[in-house]
């Protein structure tokens, strides 16, 4: 998931030949929610991975590690 707009994300996707969609959260609600943001003035979403069930059903959350 990033901030940035779908067809940004698209190109991104297609040029690093990713083989899953990337979410694209303008509105920062899934950032919110799952800890990626702070707030909705958050300029970057922060590096984590969620691990999502078939279900939609979060299983595991991977949090970027600060260096």
């Amino acid at each position: 998931m990033s901030f940035n707009k779908t067809s940004n994300n698209a190109q991104f996707r297609k040029k690093e030949s990713f083989g899953y969609p990337l979410w694209s959260d303008l509105d920062r609600e899934l950032g919110l929610y799952y800890g990626a943001a702070k707030s909705k003035s958050d300029f970057f979403a922060s590096r984590i991975t969620v691990l999502l069930d078939p279900q939609g059903t979060w299983k595991l959350l991977y949090p970027s590690k600060v260096v």
